[in-house]
């Protein structure tokens, strides 16, 4: 019995020793697992925290409005925008803050997204006005949300801008501050040029067989031309550059676009005794496309390789005709592009080595002129090249077009009239010297220096053509142009801009104010006599 019973005590001690041993190893497994809870509690504290400071301190606001449009949250950063305390911030409306001239825009921007899917994202901005009346201009991004227990929320991303659209308008002002400059810089450089120009038109009709007079002519007529082509170059990168050109796009002879361009820059390679060879396509190619801008573009690719070519150098012009396309290619045996800046070479103010057009001078300005009137004609243009002192390649290529060239009427130049004339000038050396020569063209000629003279000189002698200056001393040449079209004596007058101020408001406010044509100084003198020749037609 004894022994039956040893038994059963001995195995109650084994099971009771199990039972504890299966207890202290539940008790490690629960140890451990609270370990883990532990650390993972305080990751998620710390993971908290961590968010916590994120949304405090954000560089932008952080908020939360109910479907009443009241503050439920918002962060440290839209408190200090607001200026108050977060605790006077909630259950405040949010539309308190917006200015009395944009709360109604506010709420029906509001309610617009509220009732939007909550998926959808929504941008704007607003103007507010702080806790200490301070304004301020924001930029929202909010989200629609419903919450667990099905109320709708609005999410809001708050940016203040103001600082930003501060430094915007200023940027804003100075770009129109330098366009200001630019076109006033243009008028006061193209005044002196005038009279020079017009005393070489008048010293070509009178030099007779003397060659030293025909050659100083020559040199200082290319010279104002460069000079004029530098200020045409510089305002209108800058009118490019804004979206402020227009192409006047009709069907173009390829052969007479290269023919103007050649002739323009002609000067300069004679100059240099350099060689020129023209290669044109077999077939006659026709483009659509402005014939004053591509003549612009082919002439500054021209130029360009004229400057960079030495004395004596070679240059050459081909047309590769192809199925859609047709490809304009200038070469040139001149300095070549380093590669360094063969990738740049039509960025603004990028230029190469100028050892050799130094003398020619330029703003760096060409290339990028060429490469946006190009890309505005649909075409493409680039630049190639082995080296320094291997030359380079440029290459335009041009969508064609299909024309009949036989439909194309020649028009024919009629020997004009001679007219009586108003010039009125200000700028006392280019209304003589245009005077001059118009006198030496059997024109009768009448200065005046102001706009008040110039309306009295025109009801006393009725002039058929007015030369007008814009910036007179008294009228604006504008006001001068309204009232000469009132007056019986000029109503149906022809009436000429000539000017300095080139920007495209310019010549649109003298459409408006009844001008006929708009002449940049300094006049070319043969668009002069062909608008007068014309007069008649």
């Amino acid at each position: 019995m004894s022994d039956k019973k040893d038994q059963v005590i001995k195995r109650l001690a084994l099971s009771a020793e199990e039972l504890l041993h299966e207890l202290h190893v539940h008790q490690i497994e629960l140890e451990m697992q609270n370990d883990e809870l532990r650390r993972a509690y305080e990751e998620l504290e710390t993971s908290r925290d961590r968010y916590v400071d994120l949304y405090e301190f954000a560089p932008i606001c952080y908020l939360t409005l109910s479907k009443e449009a009241l503050i439920t949250e918002i962060n440290l950063t839209g408190c200090k925008i607001f200026g108050l305390e977060r605790k006077q911030l909630i259950q405040r409306r949010f539309a308190n803050f917006v200015i009395d001239a944009e709360k109604e825009h506010w709420y029906r921007l509001f309610y617009h997204v509220m009732k939007t899917n909550q998926e959808d994202k929504h941008s704007f901005d607003l103007k507010m006005q702080c806790f200490d009346k301070s304004l301020i201009q924001v930029h929202i991004d909010c989200q629609r949300r419903t919450e667990p227990d099905t109320s709708t929320i609005l999410h809001i991303a708050l940016t203040d801008i103001t600082e930003s659209k501060i430094i915007a308008e200023k940027l804003r002002l100075a770009n129109l501050r330098k366009d200001q400059f630019l076109a006033i810089l243009a008028h006061e450089l193209r005044n002196p040029l005038t009279p020079i120009r017009n005393m070489v038109q008048l010293l070509n009709k009178q030099k007779g067989n003397d060659p030293l007079v025909e050659r100083a002519c020559k040199v200082v007529d290319r010279q104002v031309t460069h000079m004029a082509r530098l200020l045409d170059d510089l305002l209108d990168l800058a009118r490019i550059m804004h979206g402020k050109i227009n192409l006047k796009l009709e069907p173009l002879a390829l052969t007479d676009i290269i023919a103007h361009a050649v002739e323009t820059s002609n000067p300069l390679m004679v100059s240099k005794a350099q060689v020129l060879t023209i290669s044109h396509a077999q077939t006659p190619q026709w483009i659509k496309g402005d014939s004053v801008r591509l003549s612009q573009v082919i002439s500054n690719l021209l130029d360009n390789a004229s400057k960079y070519t030495q004395m004596g150098g070679k240059i050459s012009l081909s047309v590769l005709s192809e199925e859609t396309t047709v490809t304009i290619k200038i070469q040139d045996n001149g300095t070549g592009i380093s590669p360094d800046i063969i990738h740049d070479i039509f960025e603004l103010f990028v230029q190469g080595d100028r050892s050799l057009a130094h003398s020619q001078g330029g703003l760096g300005i060409g290339l990028t002129l060429v490469s946006q009137l190009v890309e505005k004609h649909g075409g493409t243009v680039t630049a190639k090249s082995r080296g320094v002192g291997l030359g380079s390649l440029f290459s335009v290529r041009l969508p064609v077009i299909s024309m009949n060239y036989s439909t194309i009427e020649t028009q024919k130049i009629q020997i004009s009239s001679k007219y009586r004339i108003l010039l009125v000038d200000d700028y006392a050396d280019a209304a003589e010297s245009l005077m001059m020569v118009l006198e030496a063209e059997g024109h009768k000629v009448d200065i005046a220096n102001c706009g008040i003279k110039a309306i009295a000189l025109a009801k006393t002698n009725t002039p058929d053509v007015v030369l007008l200056d814009i910036g007179l001393p008294d009228l604006s040449g504008y006001e001068v142009a309204k009232t000469l079209r009132t007056l019986p004596e000029t109503q149906d007058a022809i009436l000429i801009a000539v000017t300095g101020y080139g920007q495209p408001s310019d010549i649109e406010q003298s459409k408006i104010a009844g001008f006929d044509h708009y002449l940049l100084k300094p006049i070319d003198f043969n668009t002069l006599l062909a608008i007068l020749e014309n007069l008649d037609k």
